[in-house]
């Protein structure tokens, strides 16, 4: 008998998913447990398992559609279709929403003449024919899903990302570089202002969660800010000495996640968050960690950072970003922090202030490190300083609780030997 394959729950806080491809064709017979598709969230691409086993007799929802919880998207029966009835079905009209006008640009196919698509590339058509990545392989799930959407064939667009990656800013690039090219070679368009001038992105699965999470952590939650410097010549020293005793790299950003570990064993007050009529603290200490992707960012979770060492901390870090970095993230390896760090000093940025990431009661905001002049016992003295921000949740901490466990971090961070003890 026909059997509905429903999209299941992919979490707490997920309500829709982008169907990105049928693993298994029409007709074919699927067992119990076999992945049966592929569904980007946002915050990563998972494969769902097929419930229960019979022939794949018809599909309801094509690949690219944007798809709910609870959705019949496919029938499996236990005995085969035949002929007609094995190919993919209509969708019904209510399926699939229409795209916003805003976004028509990329939503619909573009037509380019040949010579235009050379024109609009950087490299000459020979030499990027070499050099440019082919197949979906070497493209990301988001710039997959909008080169089909902008009808840009893939294997011609120049990747930017790691290893020559295709990611989505380079099919928004390439569309915009075409159709500029398609309008000068016909009519001239009509002048406009520099004002009026401008190009619509559509909204992410990812970055439309970004948008609605720190909306609702901005307006909902009364926050304060409490910075603290760090004198970082001792840290500098600690991890040159390291990478020469072991040849281990380990970055600052590690060294500062295993200090907020252990100043959290030390303050539990921080690692809690507010639950309405009570402040909740959690009694394991299960850092997020903010890392940048293509289009936003996810913030993979070291479980139990207190209970590993320095180097085990940093390799799992290490781990878990390039996870994210492909798209590779299980649900358990990003959902359930209860402390986050954000660091942007890699990017040259001195300070900054981060939004809280509900439910949690605090983030730390980790700044570059600079040159100041210090004075040490009168004398004037060129150190290394880093600027450390903490974003606290008032309902659940007061000041003094968050002035003592930067006083805590910054003497970690300031004697890190005592990291490894």
């Amino acid at each position: 008998m026909p059997t509905p394959v429903i999209l299941p729950s992919l979490g707490p806080s997920i309500e829709e998913a982008t169907l990105v491809k049928w693993l298994v064709p029409v007709g074919a017979f699927v067992q119990r447990g076999e992945p049966l598709l592929s569904v980007e969230t946002d915050k990563t691409l998972t494969d769902i398992e097929s419930t229960d086993e019979g022939y794949l007799i018809e599909i309801k929802v094509e690949e690219g559609s944007t798809i709910r919880l609870d959705q019949e998207l496919a029938v499996l029966d236990d005995r085969p279709a035949g002929g007609a009835a094995a190919r993919v079905s209509a969708l019904p009209p209510v399926t699939v929403a229409p795209p916003e006008p805003a976004a028509a640009i990329f939503t619909s196919p573009v037509t380019i003449p040949r010579q235009t698509v050379a024109a609009a590339a950087s490299e000459p058509a020979e030499l990027a024919a070499e050099s440019a990545p082919t197949g979906q392989s070497h493209a990301s799930p988001r710039a997959r899903r909008l080169a089909r959407e902008s009808g840009v064939p893939i294997n011609q667009v120049q990747g930017s990302g790691p290893g020559g990656r295709v990611i989505e800013r380079d099919i928004t690039a390439f569309v915009a570089q075409a159709v500029a090219g398609a309008s000068s070679a016909s009519m001239r368009p009509p002048m406009l202002k520099r004002s009026e001038q401008s190009r619509d992105l559509p909204l992410s699965a990812i970055r439309r969660s970004i948008a609605r999470r720190m909306t609702e952590s901005a307006q909902g939650v009364p926050v304060f800010f409490t910075t603290a410097k760090v004198l970082t010549d001792p840290l500098t020293e600690f991890r040159s000495q390291l990478a020469r005793a072991r040849s281990v790299q380990v970055s600052v950003n590690d060294v500062v996640v295993r200090a907020c570990a252990l100043a959290l064993q030390q303050h539990r007050e921080i690692n809690a968050s507010f639950a309405g009529d009570a402040i909740r603290i959690f009694e394991d200490i299960d850092i997020s960690i903010a890392v940048a992707i293509d289009d936003g960012l996810i913030t993979p979770v070291l479980r139990n950072a207190d209970q590993k060492g320095l180097i085990a901390a940093a390799t799992e870090i290490r781990s878990l970003a390039e996870k994210a970095q492909r798209g590779q993230l299980l649900m358990n390896e990003y959902q359930g922090g209860t402390f986050t760090v954000s660091n942007l000093g890699m990017l040259g940025v001195e300070s900054f202030t981060a939004i809280l990431n509900p439910p949690q009661a605090a983030i730390l905001a980790v700044g570059g490190i600079s040159r100041e002049v210090w004075l040490d016992a009168g004398v004037p003295r060129e150190r290394g300083v880093m600027r450390l921000t903490l974003t606290s949740d008032h309902r659940a901490i007061d000041g003094a609780q968050a002035a003592r466990f930067l006083a805590t971090l910054k003497a970690l961070l300031e004697n890190p030997l005592s990291l490894v003890v």
